[in-house]
């Protein structure tokens, strides 16, 4: 009798293991990359000028991945925050419109890539832009691409 129920636990605990095995378990890192193509600088009446990235993502996981917040860390730790306003992209969509898309989905399906213009009022060198992301599964993800200093285009 005590045989066949050790035989059961065992069983029990082999399926358990094999569950686990299949569930992705990778918290740390995410199966999404990025890269950034080309900074441009973007002259906006009143003599200000913002500057636009060009970023490239690629998710090579299984499962789709959320954009929770997305922000460029400066060498100094600051977060600068993106120009998104429905002000700002309905005045200067036009002037963007040649560079490509302008902005991110929220969502990027498993296997896809895409790619869109991001504006912030400035980035120093040695910046960092950060991506907070969430999968299918519920884990909370992170994604760093840092920023090239110096080759600043002008339109």
């Amino acid at each position: 009798m005590m045989g066949k129920h050790i035989q059961a636990g065992a069983m029990v605990l082999a399926c358990l293991v094999v569950i686990a095995a299949c569930h992705p378990r990778n918290t740390r890192t995410t199966r999404l990359t990025g890269e950034i193509g080309e900074v441009r600088s973007l002259s906006l009446p009143g003599k200000l000028t913002v500057t636009g990235l060009s970023v490239l993502l690629v998710n090579h996981g299984r499962s789709d991945e959320r954009i929770r917040r997305y922000f460029l860390k400066t060498p100094e730790g600051e977060e600068a925050e993106l120009l998104t306003s429905g002000d700002f992209r309905d005045r200067f969509s036009d002037q963007v419109k040649s560079w490509g898309r302008m902005g991110l989905p929220t969502v990027l399906p498993a296997g896809s890539s895409t790619k869109g213009w991001l504006f912030f009022r400035s980035v120093p060198a040695g910046s960092r832009l950060v991506f907070r992301l969430l999968n299918t599964y519920g884990t909370a993800e992170k994604l760093a691409i840092p920023v090239a200093g110096g080759g600043v285009q002008k339109p």
